[in-house]
């Protein structure tokens, strides 16, 4: 069976809720969806505070690097709150994605008409 490595962004109460339940009900994923899902890594900005959850240390993380730049884990799930870092995190996500795991070409037209390589705008296209 495939198994679907997740990253999570953020252990509080929604991200302890999201591992809680992944961890619970994998059997019943398994058999709904047909891959395993596998929580690999979780970004926690506070090891100290009290969490709803409870996880494995060796999961946990402060560098939100260590799960948006692993070109083995398949799914990244945002769940800190908020416009910033989250919003910075998930497009750091999506351009390492293009770049590393999907091999698309990233030769793709910008807003402004021109192909991203001709012009200075800032895009998924131009890294």
């Amino acid at each position: 069976m495939k198994t679907a490595k997740i990253g999570l962004l953020g252990f509080g109460n929604v991200g302890g809720g999201t591992y809680k339940i992944l961890t619970d009900n994998k059997d019943i994923i398994e058999k709904r969806v047909g891959v395993s899902p596998e929580v690999v890594k979780i970004l926690q900005r506070n090891r100290k505070k009290k969490r709803f959850a409870e996880a494995d240390p060796a999961l946990l993380t402060e560098d939100p690097d260590d799960i948006i730049k692993d070109p083995d884990i398949d799914i990244v799930v945002e769940m800190l709150g908020g416009i910033e870092p989250a919003t910075s995190f998930m497009v750091q996500s999506m351009r390492y994605s293009q770049r590393s795991r999907s091999k698309v070409s990233l030769r793709s037209k910008c807003r402004r008409r021109n192909t991203c390589s001709d012009c200075n705008h800032r895009c998924f296209a131009k890294q």
